[in-house]
């Protein structure tokens, strides 16, 4: 024992002064790395939100000194016949585009992935091409193809016996296209992130559940689905986020501030840029604002849950 102590090097004032060194450069280096991520996410995360957090508690019309008004704006815009309008048809289009997209996703990238479809890598760019396109284009694209007397929907329609149907001008006409133009533009985005959870499956799973004689859709029961449900659970949190924040009607309905016809098709986000941008009350467009991120979270949470449960998550 005394000679394996006597073996051991003696830590040196220089060899604590050098390992010291040595930690505060690694220190220094990793606050560099880490600066520019901390600034951006303080200057356009943090600090937007701490300041609409502080409008929604203020009234305040662009200029002037904001004035305190408590949680008034809150009880105001819950009272509000407009607001209350656009929560419901954000609840629906949550409600019908949510469950949709995951489907969907999951059928593209299905296809997407089976290794007989020709031109893969052909098809996986136009499947994504339209979440490149912006909103404004999609809207155009859908209200001719949708329109009453030129529409390429209706001529498709008058082809099978159909008379012609007024999308764009009837509450639940113009609803199935926002819906519709909304799916049309997400979908290649959730069935990029679907398609690259399926090709990280084991593929040792599928050979020895095809040696016992599983077959296809066997196969998808015992293996892709379960193993997928964490990816689909991302999804379709992604798909709720996007149809909480739709704004899509105001480019489809320009002429009614995108709340279409019988207010229909408005959305809070529509709401709160009204409020923002044309009657300037940006404390209440503030909290409607913090009601959307409120209402977003937790519905996120509650979707989490449901798939942990449902699919015996363990972490």
């Amino acid at each position: 024992m005394i000679a394996r102590l006597a073996l051991r090097p003696r830590r040196t004032p220089a060899r604590v002064g050098a390992r010291s060194s040595r930690l505060a450069v690694q220190r220094s280096v990793l606050l560099a790395i880490l600066a520019p991520f901390v600034a951006i996410v303080t200057l356009f995360h943090l600090v937007p939100f701490l300041w609409s957090l502080y409008l929604s508690l203020h009234r305040w019309a662009g200029v002037g000194v904001p004035r305190w008004v408590g949680l008034g704006n809150y009880t105001g815009i819950l009272q509000d016949a407009t607001i209350q309008a656009a929560f419901l048809n954000s609840a629906l289009f949550i409600l019908v585009m949510v469950p949709a997209l995951t489907v969907f996703s999951l059928a593209c990238a299905l296809l997407l992935n089976h290794a007989l479809l020709p031109l893969r890598g052909m098809m996986r760019v136009l499947v994504f091409l339209p979440y490149v396109t912006p909103a404004i284009v999609a809207a155009i694209i859908f209200s001719i193809a949708f329109n009453e007397r030129f529409g390429h929907v209706n001529a498709m329609l008058h082809l099978v016996g159909i008379a012609p149907v007024d999308w764009l001008k009837t509450p639940t006409g113009a609803r199935t296209v926002v819906v519709l133009t909304g799916i049309w533009q997400v979908l290649g985005y959730t069935t990029l992130i679907t398609l690259g959870g399926l090709q990280t499956l084991p593929q040792d799973l599928y050979e020895a559940a095809t040696i016992d004689g599983a077959n296809a859709w066997q196969r998808f029961q015992a293996i892709t689905l379960p193993l997928l449900s964490p990816t689909l659970a991302v999804v379709s949190v992604i798909a709720l986020l996007f149809a909480l924040n739709l704004f899509l009607p105001y480019f489809l309905f320009p002429a009614t501030n995108g709340y279409g016809p019988e207010r229909a098709t408005g959305t809070v986000s529509i709401v709160q840029y009204v409020y923002a941008f044309t009657n300037r009350r940006y404390g209440e467009a503030a909290a409607v604002g913090c009601l959307v991120g409120l209402v977003g979270f937790l519905i996120a949470l509650l979707q989490i849950r449901i798939w942990r449960s449902s699919r015996g998550w363990t972490t």
